[in-house]
């Protein structure tokens, strides 16, 4: 047998282990595909694992811990309430869509039983949040998130009850993990929501607590100065509650103090004496009361700005004091003379 046949059939075993191998990747490769697109299957929610489902039940308290919040709600006469301050502005539709995510929770993947690490491994020992849910029954529920594994997205969780570990959408945590400030039901700005614009203010009447009285009535007067008072649109909040008495002792804000008053109109649909849609004017008001100035932050003289609330809320706000130094200098306002005749 010559030396170059004796080489081909010792390359031959090399070849077949060589093809072997290469079957062995691919296999291998398939089956990796295929699990990840089962765990990407069932984590979209093709395929879902219900964990709790008590959607049946009221929650009737939810209260949430993570590093930066640690916050407690009771259902009380159909209304969330802050457990440590009853008189902050909870916004009653974020935290009814928090309590319907804690009836209801649905896993994407569920960790082997067999194949499971310790609570350290995922992250649960010392949980990135907690969630607690009472219901309506005296049951509760209390939900911990791990962890988020990198391969598919998905975040550790666990449920008070069930020695199981989930993978959960990290959108899950999300809808609880909320500041105080995410839950803070903005008050509405009636201006705004009336759709109030200078063309339809009758007029503008400035009010002080010494007495003198300023209505603005002109065209050209009401443009500038609506514009004035509509930048007041709640933004600046300073404080979330203050009762008649702290308006006026901390705020300068009281009744007969300074106040500004919009008259407008708004378009309301009603019936004739025919029974035909007619629209209308329907006279309306806005009225705001301007308290005393903020302190300075620097300890000085100069005035940053002053305090200010909307007629019948209990909120107080602060606008800068260009502004309002600009709507009280209408006090001394007088309308071009061409204005004035016509």
């Amino acid at each position: 047998m010559s030396t170059e046949k004796k080489k081909k059939n010792k390359a031959v075993p090399l070849i077949i282990l060589l093809v072997c191998l290469c079957a062995l990747v691919l296999a291998t490769a398939i089956v990796k595909k295929a699990n990840v697109e089962k765990e990407s299957s069932e984590d979209t929610g093709e395929e879902t694992i219900t964990v709790v489902d008590r959607s049946s039940l009221t929650v009737t308290a939810l209260s949430w811990k993570d590093e930066k919040n640690d916050v407690s709600l009771t259902y009380s006469n159909d209304s969330w309430i802050y457990d440590k301050d009853g008189h902050y502005p909870v916004d009653q539709t974020v935290v009814a869509a928090m309590a319907q995510s804690a009836a209801k929770v649905e896993a994407a993947l569920k960790v082997d039983a067999s194949a499971a690490g310790e609570n350290e491994d995922y992250g649960l020992a010392q949980p990135v949040l907690t969630v607690t849910a009472a219901f309506s029954d005296g049951s509760e529920c209390i939900y911990t998130f791990g962890s988020t594994n990198t391969f598919n997205s998905c975040q550790y969780m666990q449920v008070s009850g069930d020695d199981s570990i989930y993978m959960v959408k990290t959108t899950v945590a999300e809808a609880f993990g909320k500041s105080l400030e995410d839950i803070y039901a903005d008050e509405t700005y009636v201006l705004r929501a009336d759709g109030a614009t200078s063309d339809k203010v009758t007029s503008i009447v400035i009010e002080t607590a010494s007495g003198a009285v300023k209505e603005i009535n002109d065209e050209d007067g009401i443009s500038a100065l609506f514009e004035k008072v509509y930048s007041l649109n709640l933004t600046d909040m300073e404080d979330y509650y203050a009762d008649a008495e702290k308006m006026k002792s901390a705020y300068g804000i009281s009744e007969t103090g300074t106040r500004v008053t919009v008259n407008y109109t708004v378009a309301s649909a009603s019936q004739d004496d025919d029974g035909e849609t007619v629209s209308v004017n329907v006279p309306k008001a806005y009225k705001v009361y301007i308290g005393s100035a903020v302190p300075s932050e620097n300890g000085d003289q100069e005035i940053s700005g002053y305090y200010y609330s909307p007629d019948g809320s209990t909120v107080v706000y602060s606008a800068d004091a260009e502004t309002i130094d600009a709507i009280l200098g209408y006090l001394s306002y007088e309308p071009a003379a061409d204005t004035a005749e016509d």
